[in-house]
């Protein structure tokens, strides 16, 4: 999709946005980004999402969960070691 269509179709979006909430001042960028996650959401399940199947989600991570030197990623720990709330607190519960 050519990005300029995109804009468009976002800001016709936002400003249905903005009448359909009685045309308040002070909304437009919550209402720019509520179009776009529309747009992108109707453009994904339309098949056209990422060039090349890419989910368009940023990731350093191989397959596996490793990073690329072959190491466990930063951040990939299991379940059981994942700190809660700021509280040291470890294990599954």
């Amino acid at each position: 999709m050519v990005q300029g269509s995109r804009e468009e179709r976002i800001r016709a979006r936002a400003h249905q946005i903005w009448e359909d909430e009685g045309r308040a001042e002070g909304n437009d960028e919550r209402h720019w980004q509520q179009a776009s996650n529309e747009i992108d959401a109707e453009t994904f399940a339309d098949g056209g999402g990422q060039p090349g199947g890419a989910s368009g989600i940023a990731s350093s991570l191989q397959p596996g969960g490793m990073s690329p030197g072959g190491e466990p990623a930063a951040g990939a720990d299991s379940l059981g070691s994942v700190e809660k709330a700021g509280r040291g607190v470890t294990g599954p519960n």
